[in-house]
């Protein structure tokens, strides 16, 4: 169907996406975390997938948020939680641009999920929760702040603040 481990132009998928004018990938995107109620949802006596991913988490090291949110959205949960860094503090004092970094990546963040949203609604009590950490000192447990955003407009539920839990979790 698509070849031997890489996508080849003669398989029979590849010549569909061809005659459709479409893009193909394989086994294209894959979730961090899942969580799901184990639910007995057989066919036939075999287990099949769950009937709802309750709550779907994304982690990101890098600077590439928007492929993690991306992903969040292409998936239905009624939660989606995005991990994901700030510059450290002492970091931030080398330039405006990483001192500005997570105001601009949240504003980009959010109009992503509002275009998206606008042509693909979800349910409307979607939630994503976003938790960035970053270092106030060279050799600290990561801060951790977390904002929540309603998915319908992907308009703010809160603003960016302190989540003195996580950090309690680390201890």
């Amino acid at each position: 169907m698509l070849g031997n481990g890489n996508l080849e132009e003669n398989a029979f998928l590849y010549r569909v996406s061809e005659r459709l004018s479409l893009d193909i990938n394989r086994e294209w995107y894959t979730l961090d975390c899942v969580y799901y109620k184990k639910e007995s949802n057989q066919i036939n006596g075999h287990d099949t997938y769950p009937a709802c991913l309750d709550i779907i988490i994304e982690h990101e090291n890098c600077d590439h948020v928007q492929y993690e949110i991306y992903k969040l959205m292409l998936f239905r949960s009624p939660l989606k939680v995005l991990i994901f860094y700030d510059w450290n503090e002492y970091e931030k004092e080398r330039s405006e641009k990483r001192r500005n970094w997570l105001s601009d990546k949240l504003s980009g963040l959010l109009k992503m999920g509002s275009e998206f949203g606008a042509r693909w609604p979800e349910a409307a009590d979607t939630e994503y929760l976003f938790l960035v950490g970053n270092r106030l000192k060279e050799g600290e447990l990561p801060h951790w702040r977390h904002m929540t955003v309603k998915s319908r407009d992907f308009e703010r539920l809160s603003q960016m603040c302190p989540s003195e839990y996580l950090y309690r979790l680390w201890i």
